[in-house]
């Protein structure tokens, strides 16, 4: 990450797993010199300003690049048992399984810019949960790093707790626009009124039962997704930058000149972060991925031509997607999801550390500027 330096020392890359591998703001690191003068220099009150902004703004452009994958990915997933607006058709948006045949139906009925259906819900959830993500998973991560052994590295278990924990906060807080989110996706409601209109309906007639719909499928999805995708990442970029380290390189070929300018550098550690971030986002995508169909199926139940399918638990939901579709329905939208949240993860991750690196070294010069004029006053 931009905080890390590649070319480290075999005393330093022994100290932490995910020393390789750890955002300026991410405390895994047990630099005790480099690290005491840096978070003197910055502060913790920066440090979480730092997460919440980088983490709101690479929320806002994955979300810009990648929304019209989630519609997709919604209309496979809603089944042929959902009332729908009166200008699409149950035939054209329900029965493809091919994305790009769902797609090009969307396109048909209601025009290209319905597949970004949704992204102002999409837009607030995202940027909010990222930034609440990114907040609470640094401030756990604290938690549990000083809760042991300061010299040896935080244990698997202690960084899937850390991510687990901080996603369900997120999804808990946000879940209410996750349900509008699905919904305006899957077109069932009319976005024209607005978000805040769309909250009140919602809550006039399902009360906080339809705000929170889905809450337990979400948190079930989001925590393990979270907590492996936040392990697996940290892992493979401890490895890809372990790699292409210069020392590493020179002792595989002594012939090779191994150094890095600091833009070669620089070039370096986003790649490794965007491969790390895309490894990552497959892996926790497919151990999520039924949990994602059932979510979206309790979101819109309200919405079943079946009276009884609008109350259904999680079990009887379950069991109705296994009894309709067997297995395959539940891995129904897998390949617009794979694409959005392995290119997500991976665009995120990528924006959010470069965005922390500059706001930290910002942040640390105006710092450094200050203690000058007080020294000199």
């Amino acid at each position: 990450m931009m905080g890390s330096s590649l070319n480290l020392s075999e005393s330093d890359k022994s100290t932490d797993t995910a020393e390789l591998g750890r955002v300026e703001s991410l405390p895994l690191s047990k630099e005790k010199g480099d690290r005491h003068t840096n978070d003197s220099a910055i502060g913790e009150h920066h440090k979480a300003s730092a997460n919440f902004y980088a983490g709101a703004f690479s929320g806002l452009v994955s979300t810009l690049c990648l929304q019209p994958l989630d519609v997709v990915k919604t209309r496979m997933q809603q089944g042929s048992q959902y009332i729908v607006s009166p200008n699409v058709t149950l035939r054209r948006v329900l029965s493809p399984r091919n994305p790009l045949s769902v797609a090009a139906s969307i396109v048909n009925d209601t025009g290209v810019f319905s597949l970004w259906r949704g992204t102002s819900p999409t837009i607030i959830r995202n940027c909010l949960g990222v930034g609440v993500y990114f907040v609470s998973l640094n401030a756990i991560t604290n938690i549990l790093q000083h809760s042991g052994d300061c010299d040896t590295h935080m244990p698997a278990w202690k960084t899937l707790l850390a991510g687990g924990l901080s996603r369900s906060l997120s999804a808990t807080l946000l879940c209410p626009l996750s349900v509008l989110k699905t919904r305006y996706e899957a077109q069932v409601i009319d976005q024209r009124q607005g978000i805040f209109g769309a909250l009140v309906e919602v809550y006039k007639k399902e009360r906080f039962r339809g705000l929170f719909s889905g809450l337990v499928p979400t948190i079930v999805r989001d925590a393990p997704y979270s907590a492996s995708y936040f392990l697996i990442y940290l892992r493979v970029r401890e490895s890809l930058s372990s790699l292409v380290n210069p020392d590493n390189i020179s002792k595989l070929s002594p012939t090779l000149n191994a150094s890095y300018s600091p833009s070669e550098h620089h070039m370096i550690t986003m790649s490794v972060s965007f491969v790390a971030g895309l490894v990552g986002g497959f892996a926790a995508t497919f151990l999520t991925q039924p949990q994602d169909v059932i979510k979206t199926r309790m979101q819109l139940r309200v919405y079943a031509i079946n009276q009884a399918q609008r109350k259904a638990s999680i079990l009887e939901t379950i069991s109705l997607i296994y009894r309709e579709e067997g297995l395959s329905g539940f891995f129904r939208g897998a390949s617009p999801r794979f694409f959005k949240r392995c290119l997500g993860s991976a665009i995120t991750w990528m924006i959010y550390e470069e965005f922390v690196s500059i706001f930290d070294k910002l942040l640390s010069e105006k710092t450094q500027r200050q203690s000058s004029q007080h020294v000199r006053a």
